[in-house]
């Protein structure tokens, strides 16, 4: 798989009212114990380390290093967008904060 150790994290409709929210962590050196499909994950709570896992350069053993790919959807009846295709700016950006906690 091309991702490597990943993690996906279905937020529901919690992030952007009617969409349907879901991140992906990849390329993970390991996931932590107890992340598994269907568990519920808390805010703050380590579900995997950096790592190069998935990739060509990852199984090759080069030295590219630990890297996070991370990725966000946004699903309603129209499709699949990524990070703020096509959703309006100000939604967006209200969303992602909450997303960051800043």
């Amino acid at each position: 798989i091309l991702l490597g150790k990943s993690v996906i994290i279905d937020h529901g409709y919690t992030i952007v009212p009617r969409f349907r929210t879901i991140s992906v962590y990849a390329h993970l050196s390991s996931i932590a114990e107890g992340i598994l499909p269907g568990v519920t994950v808390k805010k703050g709570q380590v579900i995997g380390l950096a790592g190069n896992t998935g990739t060509s350069s990852g199984a090759l053993k080069n030295n590219k290093g630990a890297h996070l790919h991370w990725e966000i959807h946004f699903e309603d009846t129209t499709g699949k967008y990524f990070l703020g295709e096509n959703i309006p700016l100000e939604i967006l950006k209200n969303n992602i904060d909450l997303l960051f906690d800043k």
